[in-house]
């Protein structure tokens, strides 16, 4: 999962203590572990179960970029119908907190992203902050995409269709990846390559956009 913070440069790390402090506010086995009551975790669930039936009616705009592409590139992954069913089971608490103990937590890393008005100490200070608050151990660095959870590709190009889940939506969407890790792998990609890349892709984005957006208005 992933948890962020943002503000003044001066107050953050008493906001990221605080954060902290609620995500592991109990205990289950010795363990920090989520603190909310049942009356909570129903309204939480209900929330999610509603954004599950709720996203078959999103247009294909919004789809794409996120669950779609997860689906094809991201590994393991689950379809909507499976967390449906997944859902719809009930889950206590205890059910909840036993859980991040025994699956979650054990085997979970560490990766931390710090920008800003931040000196190097401050924002190492506030890592390890979150790897002991959350009793995690230090991300090591995978040596190629299998290991972050992403898929190869097959090599040239493969196209995949998927008719939308809403009959009922006229509108359509196509999205182009380009997966470069067989051509640089993850162990190769040095600072310089990954900012070369950055750069590349925005150098294609702007044409692109010209021509689909203000040349021929397609969306």
């Amino acid at each position: 999962f992933q948890m962020s913070v943002s503000g003044y440069s001066d107050t953050l790390q008493e906001l990221l203590a605080t954060v902290l402090e609620t995500v592991t506010g109990g205990t289950s086995g010795g363990v920090p572990v989520p603190s909310l009551t049942a009356a909570r975790l129903s309204v939480l669930v209900d929330t999610y179960r509603r954004g599950l039936n709720n996203s078959d009616s999103a247009s294909p705009a919004t789809e794409l970029p996120d669950y779609y592409t997860k689906q094809l590139t991201r590994t393991p992954t689950y379809t909507r119908k499976e967390l449906r069913a997944a859902a719809v089971q009930p889950l206590t608490v205890a059910q909840l907190q036993s859980f991040a103990r025994d699956t979650v937590y054990p085997v979970s890393r560490v990766e931390c992203l710090a920008f800003g008005n931040l000196s190097p100490e401050e924002a190492m200070a506030m890592s390890q902050a979150v790897a002991r608050g959350l009793g995690y151990r230090a991300a090591k660095a995978p040596a190629e995409p299998e290991e972050l959870g992403a898929v190869v590709l097959p090599e040239n190009s493969t196209a995949f269709t998927i008719p939308a889940p809403n009959s009922g939506e006229a509108n359509s969407g196509l999205l182009g990846t380009f997966q470069l890790a067989p051509v640089i792998p993850a162990r190769e990609l040095t600072g310089k390559k990954a900012a070369t890349l950055h750069l590349l892709q925005s150098v294609l984005q702007q044409p692109c956009y010209n021509r689909l957006r203000t040349e021929e208005q397609l969306g």
